[in-house]
């Protein structure tokens, strides 16, 4: 039998993961971890639940969505802070970006925030919190829709995009980019939903097993057909993500551990807690860490390393920069969350912030390209 403190170490487990493998992915752009581990899936599944969670407990709609939406964006406002002010500055001598009306969505971003392209690093991966924001916002209608026709609220969103994949239906963007994504993780959002009203634990290990084959299958069958220029990166293929990302929720929410594990093991839970308390901290700050990191190798001329090497010395400092920024700017999270307590402080339970990561930036890995102040591709979303 599973005990609640096992399930939640459990859970502290797989968001701290998915933030590693995300950090990971966005580092070294390797595509293969997004179909190894599909993090923003995964979150978006934990996070259903939570916010299934929260909305059961018998408290008003409004507080339920005002706190979610407090622990969103107070911690963004800090980066949003920083990043325009850099943005303004850097502008004034290229003309690059300027400040309008537009900024207000690094208040409240129902769109993506505007930013230059210098300045990519501090905006690009901020899909996920408006994808993240618009799912709070509908879930006090989702979730009782969900509970009345589970089946159907889980079948829309992979026929919507079929519909945008093979372009039967238009969306002219940003609203096509916004329910686009938005359909791409609705389905694991929903399985979260399922998963705090005991939906998968009703079935089988066996079903649960072949469920996740099939959507994973499915997802397979669509992804390996449907190649882009960025190979099996799943964050530019969104319905073989969607199906595949759908079959790892299926498979790891139902997964019942033991609580021995756990408590057998105090070291890991203490650095999962810490880790989940500052989720937010650490993907709003990695990706400018990433540029930061490339751009010291670069000017130490430290870029000569093999590939392997290299690899090893980027990672090391953008772990560096990351905890850095996050022992400086973490305190956000609590002061969002009304926690006490500084970095590393806090609970992440059922009832916890934002489940975080996602999203790609590929990186500069040339002298040339740190120098332009551009990083490489847009984020996906895998």
């Amino acid at each position: 039998m599973t005990s609640g403190r096992g399930r939640s170490g459990y859970l502290d487990l797989v968001r701290a993961v998915a933030i590693v493998r995300v950090v990971v992915y966005h580092a070294t752009g390797a595509a293969w971890l997004t179909v190894v581990f599909p993090s923003m899936g995964v979150m978006f599944g934990l996070g259903g639940s939570l916010m299934a969670a929260s909305l059961s407990r018998g408290r008003a709609v409004r507080e339920v969505v005002g706190s979610r939406l407090r622990r969103l964006l107070v911690p963004l406002w800090v980066l949003g802070a920083v990043a325009v002010a850099l943005m303004g500055w850097r502008a004034r001598g290229d003309g690059d970006w300027e400040v309008t009306w537009r900024c207000l969505y690094w208040v409240l971003p129902v769109v993506d925030p505007p930013g230059s392209d210098w300045g990519a690093p501090l905006w690009e991966v901020l899909w996920y919190l408006r994808a993240y924001l618009w799912f709070v916002l509908l879930s006090p209608l989702l979730l009782p829709l969900f509970r009345r026709l589970p089946l159907l609220a889980l079948t829309v969103p992979f026929a919507v995009l079929v519909m945008l994949e093979t372009e039967r239906w238009y969306l002219p963007d940003p609203a096509g980019t916004i329910v686009g994504e938005f359909c791409t993780y609705a389905g694991c959002w929903f399985l979260g939903f399922a998963h705090h009203d005991g939906l998968l634990d009703r079935l089988s290990g066996r079903v649960r097993i072949v469920l996740a084959g099939v959507l994973a299958a499915a997802g397979a069958a669509w992804f390996l057909t449907h190649t882009t220029e960025y190979g099996l990166d799943l964050g530019y293929i969104p319905l073989g993500n969607a199906l595949w990302s759908a079959g790892f929720v299926v498979l790891l929410l139902g997964f019942q551990p033991s609580a021995d594990f756990f408590t057998r093991r105090p070291r890991l839970v203490e650095a999962l807690r810490r880790i989940n308390s500052r989720a937010l901290s650490i993907y709003l700050w990695h990706n400018p860490s990433i540029a930061a990191a490339a751009v010291l190798i670069a000017v130490s001329g430290l870029d000569d390393f093999p590939p392997g090497g290299h690899t090893v010395l980027l990672l090391a400092l953008v772990t560096v920069l990351t905890c850095g920024a996050v022992t400086t700017l973490g305190w956000a999270e609590t002061l969002a969350s009304h926690r006490r307590g500084a970095s590393g402080g806090g609970r992440s339970g059922a009832g916890g912030g934002l489940v975080v990561p996602g999203g790609r930036a590929d990186l500069p890995n040339s002298v040339d390209s740190v120098e332009s102040g551009v990083s490489a591709a847009a984020a996906g979303r895998a």
